[in-house]
């Protein structure tokens, strides 16, 4: 499998960060064990079980979240103006749905029920996920992004694009220079972990080279941001010292 990065990531939003995480944690199910190598940190991968694989698994429950949806249409249809499902169509998702079922538990028919075998859980959650794989600690970050996608009571007043300390409640309008530091990281690191993933399973030397230069441009790019972040919070604070002297 090849896999191409853009050379320009112009998408300047908060939520790929967000995006990017829930990739890693689908990866981590979609993949086999491999062997890996460096800059891959040694991950807790979701396991392998012969032939009920996490891998075969994920792919299966497709047939589970096209039963759930079909449930909700047929509670909303009319309000949404469509025709009900027909009943050939009920009766091929249902076949399937229950082939699932039979074929891997009762667990298997919850929102992550592909996971549920390898965690030992009959209901496992996101945060249950993420613990697996070993990014329980990004829980934080996660929600975070959230904020600024998500409706909710924190999204109104909280946007990563605007610096702390202005005074003011701000509604940001349009892109900002402001609040990449902590995203960028973690796009960085995952942009590196998802391809050098993708691309393992080989000793080439040209490609283990591929990965180390990848890894020196993230922590390059590391460097960059702390240094950027600086000057951006020192005109900050200047822009801050003359609008308070002409108060």
């Amino acid at each position: 499998m090849q896999v191409q990065i853009a050379r320009c990531l112009r998408y300047r939003h908060p939520a790929f960060a967000h995006q990017l995480h829930r990739l890693e944690l689908e990866l981590t199910a979609e993949l086999p064990s491999l062997h890996l190598h460096p800059p891959v940190p040694k991950t807790p991968y979701l396991g392998v079980h012969g032939t009920g694989s996490s891998s075969v698994r994920y792919r299966s429950h497709a047939a589970i979240e096209l039963k759930r949806a079909m449930d909700r249409f047929a509670l909303s249809h009319e309000q949404l103006g469509y025709a009900p499902p027909t009943k050939r169509d009920i009766a091929e998702i249902e076949r399937q749905y229950q082939a699932c079922l039979d074929r891997f538990g009762d667990n298997f028919g919850s929102e992550y029920g592909w996971a549920a075998q390898h965690l030992g859980l009959k209901k496992p959650r996101l945060v249950d996920l993420e613990v697996a794989a070993g990014k329980g600690a990004m829980q934080s970050h996660y929600r975070m992004a959230s904020y600024n996608v998500h409706a909710g009571a924190r999204g109104i007043d909280f946007r990563l694009g605007l610096l702390e300390g202005s005074g003011t409640r701000t509604a940001l309008a349009g892109v900002s220079n402001a609040g990449f530091v902590d995203p960028a990281r973690n796009t960085a690191g995952d942009l590196v972990f998802v391809t050098t993933l993708l691309s393992s399973g080989t000793t080439r030397f040209d490609r283990v080279l591929e990965w180390q230069i990848l890894a020196q441009l993230r922590d390059e790019l590391l460097r960059q941001l702390d240094k950027a972040q600086r000057a951006l919070d020192r005109a900050h604070r200047a822009q801050l010292r003359r609008e308070r002297a002409t108060r």
